[in-house]
Order: structure tokens, then C-alpha cells, then sequence
């Protein structure tokens, strides 16, 4: 039951990272770019 829950909350961390994550560094790249431009 233990490691389930564990394993379920790396599950999500992992995710949140990849779908979270990311697309706030490519938006934040973007307006980066704009403001040099």
C-alpha cells in the first residue's frame, strides 16, 4: 500500500515536471526572445 502511494506520487511529480514544467521555459524563451528582438 505504501510503495503504491509512493510510486502513484512520483507518477505525478514526473508529470508535472514534463507537462508543467516545459511549456513555462518555452513561453518564458518566447517572451525572451521577443524582448531582445
Amino acid at each position: 500500500m505504501k510503495e503504491e502511494e509512493e510510486y502513484a506520487y512520483d507518477f505525478l511529480g514526473n508529470s508535472m515536471t514534463l507537462f508543467g514544467f516545459f511549456p513555462f521555459f518555452y513561453e518564458i524563451n518566447i517572451f525572451s526572445t521577443n524582448s531582445l528582438n
